[in-house]
């Protein structure tokens, strides 16, 4: 009627199929009991009611602690991601922010753990609030384990599932040319308890292959990291969590096959022994700890990488170790 306001509700998402960026017009044309009126045009709109489209797969860029997945979209949007750990039915629990205005989407991923297997999904997200999510279980990645080694002597073990049964050379393949001599120490051999792998030695290396759950002395010849080929092992169904290491009475050098540092204390908790030591190559240092307090202990926790003397006062001992 006459003098008498009429609101239009207009929902481009319902009203139109996808548009992006259109530019559109309104036509009104008013209605009465005598006929239609002059019709009225309004706009114009742009209309953006499609979601940005994905031009390019993720890539993505790992060290042991962080990600960087980069992607591209064919418009200006707010990139994040959505991830967690790797199973058979994905929970991804955390969600991290990136770039925004810009058809290059960048997100950093940090605090991740080290040796893990993650999966993620991208989204973009434009102005209008049209949002674009990659299907939950296409994209994975591994994080990697890192060993940082010095110039001479270093005290190191291994992950599980990481190239077991392969050659020296194969497993150390990340630090080729840069070492030339690895040890390790067996107790059940008491007649020659050390074995030796000696690069380049035509014959009468002893020492084969690397495991898990001994330590092993590495001789640099310069600073390097090494990179183990590893597999996450809590992906495995069949894996219970954690490792067992044998330990005789008197020395053992073993590993600590965990990518959680501990205290020493809780680390060893249940293991009847009287000191536990290693060798810090960054600073040159022995470093010790005994429960009985009779020296000064500057030991404090049990890391990832590292291999340790530990002196066992019972005949045996199964010592688990945690993977997480």
């Amino acid at each position: 009627m006459n003098n008498t306001l009429y609101t239009f509700v207009w929902n481009s998402s319902i009203d139109l199929p996808d548009k992006y960026n259109t530019t559109v017009y309104i036509r009104i044309i008013p209605h009465d009991n005598i006929g239609s009126g002059t019709p009225s045009q309004i706009g114009p709109f742009t209309v953006d009611n499609k979601a940005p489209v994905f031009l390019t797969p993720p890539t993505i860029e790992v060290t042991d602690t962080t990600a960087w997945i980069n992607w591209t979209v064919n418009e200006s949007a707010e990139a994040s991601v959505w991830y967690g750990f790797t199973q058979i039915t994905p929970i991804l629990t955390t969600e991290t922010i990136g770039s925004s205005g810009s058809t290059f989407q960048s997100v950093q991923l940090t605090s991740l753990q080290p040796g893990r297997d993650y999966t993620f999904i991208i989204n973009s997200t434009d102005p209008q609030g049209n949002k674009n999510s990659s299907d939950p279980t296409t994209y994975t990645f591994k994080t990697e384990i890192r060993i940082y080694l010095y110039k001479g002597w270093n005290m190191i073990s291994f992950p599980p599932y990481f190239l077991i049964g392969g050659t020296i050379p194969n497993t150390l393949i990340s630090i080729a040319g840069q070492y030339d001599a690895v040890q390790a120490y067996y107790p059940n051999d008491p007649g020659d308890p050390w074995k030796h792998y000696r690069e380049g030695k035509p014959y009468g290396n002893d020492l084969l292959d690397l495991d898990e759950v001994h330590g092993f002395w590495i001789h640099m010849r310069n600073d390097s990291v090494l990179i183990p080929d590893h597999e996450d092992p809590t992906t495995d169904i069949f894996f219970p969590g954690y490792t067992t290491v044998l330990l005789q009475r008197g020395w053992n050098f073993v590993g600590y096959p965990s990518v959680t540092n501990r205290n020493v204390v809780d680390a060893l908790l249940g293991v009847p022994y009287d000191m536990v030591q290693t060798y810090d190559a960054a600073s040159g240092q022995w470093l010790s700890y005994d429960p009985g307090g009779y020296s000064l202990d500057n030991l404090s926790q049990m890391e990832m990488g590292k291999g340790y003397w530990i002196h066992l006062t019972s005949n045996f001992h199964m010592w688990d170790v945690d993977y997480i």
